[in-house]
């Protein structure tokens, strides 16, 4: 299988470095008040299969330092993980805000100074060398077999997340992505982005949430999927799930405008690029001395005919000037026969 490479993944020796192992002891800041009747029911909830002095613990901490910590009494014991890691948009999401009119300020602490920021300075390969580590930890205390764990991530970062999944769990072990809206557009037509995929999605922005109107918008050949389209649109398609895709939407046209205009550009560049044309009456001997005197000894021009090339089967060979050889040349060329007949 492929490996995601990062920085930082291997040292200079080509090893992985080890996960840090410190376990520090957890410090209990507040304990849950209840009375004897709800603990006792909680007991009889939670305890089934577990030692009776079981209690749920709600872990306030880095879990760099948390996870390791929880080795000693759950590795190969938990049944479920959930995590909710950071999406890699690098916003700072602390804000301020007033209390009874007034302005308050607290001075975040150095974890809470983390836990609000989604910001990274050595950029993706920080952020997978960090999730990396963690799925290290969590899999060392996922049961064997008997497990699962749900990550909870979007398009910033989920398509890397998910080699690095891979590499820890084994993509073997890979069930199902989840999708919010449950619009399964792309599971049936081979590209989202195509004029039925674009009909589709701008039609639910509009507001349309109707399977069969919506499978009706498409074209060509993809017309004979139309009753995996009809069950693929049917989902929970909300305002705000049209707000984001029309953002999205919007950003791949402005993207796709801007390739347009480069590539016209280039074409521009590229046209002036070309060898020049020779009208003379001289004959195209002449011509061909003139340039071959002209240009440097890596480039070869030809007016008239070119030399026979023998090439190996399945090559071809592409003959071209750059736009600064092709410039001296129309300039030195222009010198050359002023004064001369042209035809």
């Amino acid at each position: 299988m492929p490996e995601l490479i990062w920085d930082g993944k291997y040292d200079d020796s080509e090893r992985k470095p080890a996960p840090l192992r410190a376990a520090f002891p957890f410090q209990t800041v507040e304990p849950v008040n209840e009375s004897a009747q709800e603990r006792q029911r909680s007991l009889d909830f939670f305890t089934a299969d577990r030692p009776s002095e079981w209690r749920n613990r709600l872990i306030w901490g880095d879990k760099k330092y948390v996870l390791p910590a929880l080795l000693a009494d759950f590795a190969g014991a938990v049944d479920l993980v959930y995590v909710d890691p950071p999406f890699f948009t690098g916003g700072d999401f602390s804000f301020s805000t007033a209390v009874n009119g007034e302005d308050f300020t607290r001075e975040p602490n150095l974890i809470e100074q983390k836990a609000y920021r989604d910001t990274w300075g050595s950029g993706i390969d920080g952020y997978l060398s960090w999730f990396h580590t963690s799925l290290l930890y969590l899999h060392e205390l996922l049961a064997q077999g008997t497990s699962s764990i749900y990550v909870h991530l979007d398009w910033h970062v989920g398509h890397v997340a998910k080699s690095v999944l891979d590499e820890v769990f084994g993509s073997e072990n890979f069930r199902e992505t989840l999708e919010d809206a449950s619009i399964r557009l792309g599971s049936v037509a081979s590209d989202v982005l195509g004029v039925s995929g674009r009909a589709m999605l701008r039609a639910l922005i509009a507001g349309e949430r109707d399977p069969e109107v919506l499978a009706e918008l498409a074209k060509g050949l993809l017309r004979k999927k139309i009753p995996e389209l009809r069950e693929a649109l049917h989902g929970r398609f909300s305002d705000h799930h049209g707000f984001l895709i029309e953002l999205a939407l919007t950003h791949v046209e402005q993207l796709e405008a801007a390739t347009a205009r480069l590539d016209a550009e280039i074409d521009k560049v590229m046209a002036l690029s070309r060898p020049p044309v020779i009208c003379s009456t001289r004959s195209p001997e002449w011509a061909s001395g003139l340039l071959s005197a002209s240009l440097p000894r890596s480039v070869s021009t030809w007016a008239g005919s070119r030399p026979p090339v023998t090439l190996p089967r399945g090559q071809r060979s592409v003959l071209a000037t750059t736009s600064l050889v092709a410039s001296v040349a129309r300039e030195r060329l222009a010198k050359a026969t002023s004064g001369s007949n042209r035809s």
